[in-house]
This record gives C-alpha cells, sequence and structure tokens, in this order.
C-alpha cells in the first residue's frame, strides 16, 4: 500500500499549487494525517478503493477536480473536512471528477455530492 500527499508530489499538475498555498494558509501540515490515505499500487479486486496507478488520481482532472472541492473553504475546519471527503471518495472507488460530473450533471455543489449517489 501507498501514502498518498496530496499536492506534495504533483507540484506542476493542474491547481495542485494553489491547493498546496492552502495548507499553508490554514496551517496544516503536509504531512498531517488530514493530507493522506491508503491506496493499493493498483487496482485490487474486491477492494473498493482506487490503485494509487493507473486509476486516474495523478491527472490533471483529478487535481483540477481537487481544487474546485476545496478552493472555497473558509476555515481550517472546512478545508480538513473537505479533505476528509476526498479521502472518504477515493477510499470508496470515486475519483474526484467523478464527484465534479456528478454535481454538473444534478446542478448541485461539488460538496452536495454523496457517496450514495454513486450507489444508485
Amino acid at each position: 500500500m501507498m501514502l498518498i500527499i496530496w499536492c506534495q508530489h504533483a507540484l506542476n499538475r493542474g491547481k495542485a499549487e494553489s491547493v498546496r498555498e492552502m495548507f499553508k494558509e490554514f496551517d496544516v501540515p503536509l504531512n498531517s494525517h488530514h493530507n493522506g490515505e491508503f491506496l493499493p499500487n493498483t487496482k485490487v479486486a474486491g477492494d473498493p478503493r482506487l490503485g494509487h496507478h493507473g486509476s486516474g488520481v495523478h491527472s490533471k482532472a483529478e487535481m483540477n477536480s481537487i481544487h474546485s472541492f476545496v478552493k472555497d473553504s473558509g476555515t481550517r475546519e472546512q478545508f480538513i473536512q473537505r479533505l476528509d471527503g476526498i479521502r472518504d471518495f477515493h477510499q470508496n472507488g470515486v475519483l474526484m471528477s467523478q464527484v465534479q460530473e456528478m454535481a454538473a450533471t444534478k446542478g448541485i455543489s461539488m460538496n452536495d455530492v454523496t457517496l450514495a449517489m454513486f450507489a444508485a
């Protein structure tokens, strides 16, 4: 398994640098437990988590979607809550780019998208 640290290893992808600045603004260390998740190296049958490689977690679209999800965080607590949301989606096999697409389809905010919407 691999520990993924948001925007620490993807500095030049999409909006990653902007998100990295938010860590400084909200005083959340990049190595904080709020900023990581465990993913298998590749997708494993029977495991809902996204694979670290080959699932799209390193794509420009995913970095841009993460930016869209966290960019309006007004407080440290809200920022951390949204980081936790990213982890929850990934741990259940959902990319943030899929969350963004679901939000656009339903005409709602990304922050109003729930995992249950993907089960239907």
